[in-house]
């Protein structure tokens, strides 16, 4: 299986009507993707973005348990139970009165999850609709 480095997706380019150059982590479309992983890229073949898809996607699905057993580890600790949806009060973390540890810890790992789906996304933009990956 391929292995992602955070590092190789670190270009920024300019693009039209966007404020300042923009990452991999910062696009909306497809087609600005497209643009940048071409630049990232420039010799990589349709397998190869198949390949990076597979193992972002593989990468996420890890991120993701990650951060669920983080999650349920803080809020056990904090209230004696697993979180259920009526506990979502803040984007990302949860809840803002965690302990500065627990707080920095689950920002962390929702940024990895956040950083992998984008490289997902990247390269699942330059794939045919019938072999995009999935996120799940």
């Amino acid at each position: 299986m391929a292995t992602i480095h955070l590092a190789d997706y670190d270009l920024a380019m300019k693009f039209p009507k966007t404020s300042g150059k923009q990452t991999i982590f910062r696009l909306i479309t497809d087609t600005q993707r497209k643009v940048l992983i071409r630049a990232i890229f420039p010799d990589a073949d349709y397998a190869f973005h198949q390949q990076m898809a597979r193992a972002a996607q593989a990468d996420v699905k890890k991120l993701r348990a990650d951060k669920k057993k983080e999650l349920d580890r803080a809020f056990v600790a904090k209230i004696g139970r697993k979180p259920n949806m009526f506990d979502y009060k803040i984007s990302g973390i949860w809840r803002d009165d965690w302990p500065a540890a627990t707080a920095q810890k689950l920002r962390n790992v929702t940024t990895a999850v956040q950083e992998m789906e984008c490289i997902l996304y990247a390269h699942n933009a330059m794939l045919r609709k019938a072999d995009k990956i999935n996120e799940d």
